[in-house]
Parts: C-alpha cells; sequence; structure tokens
C-alpha cells in the first residue's frame, strides 16, 4: 500500500544502508525545513542502495535530490571496485500534482563530488530513473586537487525538460 510523506530534513546515508520504497510511495521535502544547501539524500558512504518511489518536488525547492560524497580513503577499501551501491526505479517530480505553472522550479537531481584530496565515487549504478522539469539533471565535480567522480554507470535515465543536462565541474575527473 503506498503512502505518501513529508521530509523536515536531510535523509543521511551513511555505510550500508538501504532504502526501499513501494512504486506508491511518495516522498515531499518540506521547503519550511530545509537548510541554506538542501539535499532529500546525502550519501556519505558506501553501499548505498535507493529503490522505488516518487519524489515530488515542490516549486521552490531549489537543492539537490541526491547529494552524493564519498570519502572513500576514510573506508579502507580504495582499490576494491564493485558495483553494490544503487539508486534505481525512482520517479523525481519537479512539480506537485494539478500544477500549471513551472516558471519557479529550480530543483536539481544528482551531485557527485569528492570530500578531499585523493577521495572518489567508484562503481555505481543509476538505473530506471526518471528526472521531469529539473534545473540540472546530473552534475559530476571534484575537488581542486584530484579529487575525482568516476566509475559510474547509468542505465536507462530519463532526463525531460532540463536546463542542464549532465555538468562537468572542471575538476571532475572519470
Amino acid at each position: 500500500r503506498g503512502r505518501n510523506y513529508k521530509i523536515k530534513s536531510t535523509i543521511v546515508f551513511t555505510d550500508q544502508m538501504q532504502l526501499l520504497m513501494t512504486g506508491l510511495t511518495a516522498v515531499t521535502p518540506d521547503m519550511s525545513a530545509s537548510p541554506q544547501d538542501p539535499s532529500v539524500f546525502q550519501i556519505e558512504g558506501e553501499p548505498f542502495g535507493i529503490s522505488g518511489g516518487v519524489i515530488n518536488i515542490p516549486p521552490d525547492y531549489n537543492g539537490w535530490v541526491f547529494d552524493v560524497a564519498i570519502d572513500r580513503d576514510a573506508q579502507g577499501n580504495d582499490h576494491n571496485p564493485r558495483f553494490a551501491s544503487t539508486i534505481s526505479n525512482v520517479i523525481v517530480k519537479g512539480y506537485l500534482h494539478g500544477q500549471s505553472d513551472f516558471s519557479g522550479i529550480g530543483y536539481n537531481c544528482i551531485r557527485v563530488k569528492s570530500w578531499e584530496e585523493d577521495d572518489y565515487t567508484y562503481f555505481s549504478v543509476m538505473e530506471n530513473v526518471d528526472f521531469y522539469r529539473p534545473d540540472t539533471a546530473i552534475y559530476l565535480a571534484g575537488h581542486p586537487t584530484s579529487g575525482m567522480s568516476n566509475s559510474w554507470h547509468w542505465n536507462n535515465i530519463t532526463v525531460d525538460w532540463t536546463m542542464h543536462g549532465i555538468v562537468l565541474n572542471e575538476k571532475a575527473a572519470g
């Protein structure tokens, strides 16, 4: 049975966290409680998994839906590639049902970044994800001194009506 949830703060994923939602589950961030640089999901550890559900983005939300920053060095598995982390079967809708004016929508889909030098995200899978009306769909950024965001596997990603599709920061690698 489907449920509707209003998220009042960022959901933070650390090591080995999974979120499984049914297709009828809807999540909506609450803008009244959001910080300056909001995100719905902040991912800080691997492996992680987010699967299923619909994420409704209110018109005044200007943060990231998925903000991924893995501190790979601190986890002690720098050179152990694996496809263990996933974001799959998710629909992100940049409007609420019945809304006809999309002019104020400025949310961003996914940012993958490094925390510090020589950190990187490595071999993660994003599949069967639909982003509707984002400002930026995918933003890959590295640390100024050789941090990277690389080796992501993107499969069946739909981006509809975006202002900026895939953005590679000048420090991004991979």
